[in-house]
């Protein structure tokens, strides 16, 4: 019994299966220099398109095909066939066949069918003059084109697309899918949702709308214009202007020549070596280094509830985040901060200070600037003054003040505290007044003004 089992479901099988048919095509088009080729759907395939120097398309391709039905996998491959048609300035090259239409049966002017399926495959060569326009319609295929010298236009989705040493590219649409682009040129816009992008050595600006896409740039001679979200893109060697739109994603840049623009909701942000920096980033994380502009050049962070680290860098910084932690090291350049609810931790800082803040502890070390000025409430404010300022204005409100000045300090000091005391290891006139405490005196004959101001808080002035 067991053997004759087998034996049917062996008979079953034998009179079930069918084995893809092929066809090959090999066809010539003539092409006129002003006209536009444009390929058409040739269905599912894996296809290289050449460039070369004759006047004429030439195409190779094996077309494998199978289904259920016998009978319709045969019309199909004899029917299938490569033609072109003219229209104006356009040559058009498109697949013909006929359709699964004919792989119904009628009964009484109904149509059926049973048990079916179909599978058809194309792959081969399309060889395409050089210096004609080119406009592909293509999807879920597997496509190279390379050595092209007039404008591209690709449309598609879920393609593995690759282009290579193409001068003019202009459009290229491909969602759910993967482009490869190197060692390219023109001023290109690209979409492409929930796949990849990654182009290299690309001479031309990018507009590049890419949802749920991660991206990759590199060597990329013009500006950078680039919308997302929820992915991570690496932006690496880019000549000119960068800006990006990506809530919920990983940024990571280096080396911009130009201006980097960007914003990032609840994601992670880091950027090493760009000529200015702008950053607006609730909830995001971020890393800076080497923003190295000239001294016009400026870095600005906007956020709130996040975590910034920005080092060895020479430019003019504005900080305006909230609840978050904020390291600045090794800077050259004025700080403008302004905030409430943080901790912020400053050193070895080179230029003006001057901050706003509400319930921050801000602890500044080694600045050297001639110029500060804070003000805060609730929080402790220190400052390790390194050079002789000229000019020094501190006032808090419900936290404690200290200063430490160099040695060779010279001009006015005003210390004022409303309620708390005041401690100095040099000479002033002191005044308490009820919890009040005041204290003043003139140190050398410079032209220095230090005034500091706290209510409710100890002041701790000291030299070094």
């Amino acid at each position: 019994m067991k053997n004759l089992l087998l034996y049917l479901f062996f008979v079953l099988f034998l009179t079930t299966a069918n084995f893809a048919k092929i066809k090959s095509v090999e066809k010539h088009f003539c092409v006129k220099p002003f006209q536009m080729i444009e390929l058409q759907n040739l269905g599912s395939s894996r296809i290289h398109i050449k460039a070369w120097d004759k006047n004429e398309i030439y195409v190779k391709l094996k077309f494998n095909f199978s289904s259920s039905d016998y009978d319709y996998e045969s019309k199909v491959i004899r029917s299938f066939n490569i033609v072109s048609s003219e229209e104006d300035s356009i040559l058009l090259i498109k697949q013909t066949r006929i359709s699964s239409e004919s792989s119904y049966a009628k009964f009484l002017g109904i149509k059926f069918r049973f048990s079916f399926y179909e599978n058809s495959d194309i792959e081969g060569e399309i060889y395409v003059p050089r210096s004609n326009r080119l406009k592909c319609f293509q999807s879920y295929s597997t496509i190279s084109l390379e050595n092209m010298r007039n404008e591209i236009q690709f449309y598609g989705k879920g393609n593995t697309l690759s282009l290579t040493n193409c001068a003019l590219l202009r459009i290229i649409e491909n969602d759910y899918g993967k482009t490869n682009i190197e060692k390219s040129s023109g001023n290109l816009f690209i979409k492409n949702k929930s796949g990849t992008v990654k182009i290299s050595d690309h001479s031309g600006t990018l507009f590049i709308e890419g949802e749920y896409s991660n991206i990759t740039l590199n060597k990329i001679k013009q500006k950078v214009i680039l919308n997302s979200k929820n992915a991570k893109h690496i932006l690496t060697n880019l000549k000119s202007d960068l800006l990006v739109n990506s809530d919920y994603s990983t940024v990571e840049v280096e080396n911009v020549c130009g201006a980097a623009s960007i914003n990032d909701r609840s994601g992670n942000i880091s950027v090493r070596n760009a000529a200015s920096l702008d950053i607006n980033c609730d909830y995001t994380k971020v890393y800076a280094s080497s923003i190295n502009g000239n001294s016009e050049k400026k870095c600005k962070i906007k956020g709130t509830s996040g975590k910034i680290t920005l080092e060895n860098s020479s430019a003019k910084i504005y900080i305006e985040n909230s609840f978050s932690d904020i390291v600045l090291k090794n800077i050259k350049g004025d700080i403008n901060l302004k905030g409430k609810s943080s901790t912020v931790y400053a050193e070895k800082i080179k230029g003006k200070w001057e901050s706003s803040s509400e319930y921050t502890r801000l602890t500044v070390k080694g600045l050297n600037g001639k110029y500060v000025k804070a003000a805060n409430k609730g929080e402790t404010i220190e400052f390790d003054l390194e050079s002789v300022p000229s000019i020094v204005s501190i006032i808090n409100e419900l936290g404690a003040i200290k200063v430490s000045v160099p040695h060779d300090y010279s001009g006015i000091v005003n210390l004022s505290d409303t309620s708390g005391k005041i401690e100095s290891n040099i000479p002033l006139k002191t005044k308490q007044i009820g919890n009040a405490a005041i204290a003043s005196g003139r140190l050398g004959s410079g032209y220095g003004k230090i005034n500091i101001e706290n209510k409710s808080g100890d002041i701790i002035f000291s030299k070094k």
